[in-house]
């Protein structure tokens, strides 16, 4: 959990929803269903811990914003507020399975222990199964009264149409690259330019960028030798945890960006020269492609290895017909 969403914080970046959030709530007229949308780091948690924090607070201050000191606020931060439920995908597992959701549906029938109405939040909707979507369909449908039911997805498309049109869809802001680069200075000192210009997309993800740093690095030099013939694709896909997939389809994208924009080798990308045949723009298509749909099918059902395997090939696809370019024009 990061330091932002500790702190309750709003996000420069999230004033104007988290507004509009805290009208509704203030004015008891937030709807059973909310659904925030967004991409992966930009503050969808944090919003939706600010929201859960406002719903559970026992004394408000201004009737929307949380205490931090009442016993339903001691009790949320303590994690044991009988009345927030959460379902979460079984540890080890990608996918939110439909015994989780059964379960999340039995509670939020409970009786409110504190008299406020129960508080359902599923931190992760985009990656229920088809199953799972069905059975939280009929919690939506006929909510508990007094309920809140907040999902908190990365992937509008992955939802069924049938749970989207049953929650208000909250777009989750992203920053802007002044407002992201001036709030990861203040928050992230210690981050250097490379480091900066990589979260700068996704701010809320630098919270472990100390713990990420060596798996980025150890990922790009092991992209590096695949594309430059000195690695097996396979071996290394296996080499990769598949519970790093998302973190790693993501940074491989940053790397594509990077090879693109300083072609030439000199950023240990051989061969890539100005200018390409045919053949070149086609494999670095090719590969694009598959990282693009990597991004997309992130927390999808998709087998995640076999996403890593095509993956580690088109890397290797690309590089190898580069090389091969390069060698011919050597000739």
């Amino acid at each position: 959990m990061s330091r932002a969403i500790e702190h309750l914080q709003t996000l420069p970046w999230q004033q104007n929803t988290w507004a509009t959030l805290a009208r509704q709530l203030a004015n008891d007229r937030l709807p059973n269903g909310i659904l925030l949308v967004g991409p992966a780091g930009v503050g969808k948690a944090a919003l939706a811990e600010r929201l859960v924090a406002g719903l559970l607070c026992e004394q408000p201050v201004g009737a929307a914003e949380p205490c931090g000191a009442c016993n339903g606020c001691t009790l949320r931060k303590a994690g044991h507020h009988p009345d927030l439920v959460l379902a979460e995908p079984e540890a080890g597992k990608a996918i939110l399975g439909v015994d989780v959701v059964r379960e999340f549906n039995r509670k939020m029938f409970l009786t409110s222990s504190r008299g406020h109405g129960r508080v359902g939040w599923i931190p992760a909707a985009d990656s229920m199964n088809a199953a799972a979507a069905n059975a939280l369909l009929k919690t939506l449908e006929e909510p508990p009264q007094g309920a809140t039911l907040i999902l908190v997805a990365a992937s509008l498309a992955a939802l069924p149409a049938t749970i989207r049109s049953r929650c208000q869809l909250v777009p989750v802001a992203i920053a802007t690259p002044d407002t992201a680069l001036a709030w990861l200075r203040e928050h992230y000192p210690e981050l250097d330019d490379a480091a900066l210009g990589w979260y700068q997309a996704r701010p809320m993800l630098a919270s472990s960028a100390e713990v990420e740093q060596g798996a980025r690095q150890g990922w790009k030099t092991g992209l590096q030798a695949i594309w430059a013939g000195r690695g097996d694709p396979l071996a290394g896909a296996a080499a990769i945890d598949e519970a790093d997939a998302d973190a790693w389809a993501a940074y491989s994208h940053h790397l594509l960006r990077e090879l693109l924009r300083e072609p030439g080798g000199g950023n240990g990308w051989p061969e890539l020269g100005a200018a390409l045949n045919r053949q070149g723009r086609a494999a670095l298509n090719r590969l694009a492609d598959s990282v693009q749909a990597a991004l997309h099918l992130k927390r999808s059902q998709a087998n995640r290895r076999l996403l890593l395997e095509v993956q580690c090939m088109e890397w290797a696809r690309a590089g190898r017909v580069i090389r091969s370019q390069g060698q011919q024009g050597a000739t």
